[in-house]
């Protein structure tokens, strides 16, 4: 009996320091404002018109303009709009959403993918946001072919624990954790060894998958939290091997590509890929998640 207590009492301290860092799925309102206010790249000289509007009125006069688009011009305008929208500080999956698709419109990939990426942190699960930067990564690598490092080139681990989101690798975890628990309990009541007999298997196994969502989490976690990304936004960008204009040029990289960001210095900031080569690009070059 005292063994069962000890064994639930060390499980127990094992589960309570994990906490759940989810989104809101069902969070469709217009975008509100955030708390910060942030102030991203702006692309277009803001219309002061526009500028006195409410949020909720630019965003769907924004969303307007791109749905009757016809030339390029519209599709500026409309970025132009929505940038007036994050300029506010507004944080919303569907207004980068909506931007990143205007971007591709006009042809700037590189800040097409950087705006999916951003919808997608907001909201892991927006379906028309991953589809859509699946697409743009793919019409970047038609194009573009980088003798450094291409969109597949991550190392294997992140693949792995970038597999579920960060929701269903903690329910599952939990789940697995509770079932494993009551079948522990199960087996301190059974008395019958066939019965028992199978319930340790299945205790173990059931165990061993809760270990395994639970280090997928923490990997996750950790990797994400101690990290910072960006996006490569122009169509090619010339990494140097110094903080400078007219230092060595090291290697290229292209648009849509996901860089770890290092140190800075001024208006550079040094990039390594997920190849680990490693180099300085301009600050403004690089569009930060």
């Amino acid at each position: 009996m005292k063994y069962f207590n000890l064994i639930f009492l060390l499980l127990a301290v094992v589960l309570t320091p994990l906490e759940l860092k989810a989104t809101d799925r069902n969070k469709k309102e217009k975008p509100q404002a955030s708390k910060t206010n942030e102030q991203k790249n702006t692309v277009a000289k803001q219309d002061t018109n526009f500028r006195t509007l409410k949020t909720g009125d630019i965003f769907d006069k924004s969303v307007s303009i791109y749905v009757k688009a016809e030339k390029r011009e519209d599709y500026e305008k409309a970025v132009e709009l929505f940038h007036i929208l994050v300029n506010r500080g507004i944080k919303h999956e569907d207004l980068f959403y909506n931007l990143g698709n205007a971007y591709y419109k006009i042809n700037k990939a590189g800040y097409a993918v950087y705006n999916y990426e951003k919808a997608l942190q907001i909201d892991p699960e927006h379906s028309d946001a991953l589809y859509n930067l699946n697409l743009t990564k793919k019409l970047i690598s038609s194009q573009n072919k980088d003798l450094v490092v291409s969109f597949d080139e991550t190392p294997l681990w992140v693949k792995i624990i970038n597999w579920f989101h960060f929701t269903t690798l903690y329910l599952a975890f939990a789940i697995f954790w509770f079932c494993f628990f009551a079948l522990l309990i199960s087996l301190y009541f059974k008395k019958k060894d066939v019965i028992k007999a199978g319930l340790v298997t299945l205790t173990v196994i059931v165990g061993l998958v809760a270990i395994v969502f639970g280090v997928m989490f923490l990997g996750r976690q950790n990797y994400e939290s101690s990290n910072e990304f960006g996006i490569i936004l122009p169509d090619e960008v010339s990494v140097k091997e110094a903080p400078q204009k007219a230092s060595n040029e090291f290697f290229k990289v292209h648009a849509g590509l996901k860089v770890q960001l290092e140190s800075s210095d001024k208006s550079w900031i040094r990039i390594k890929l997920p190849n680990g080569m490693e180099g300085w690009v301009e600050t403004s070059k690089v569009g930060r998640l």
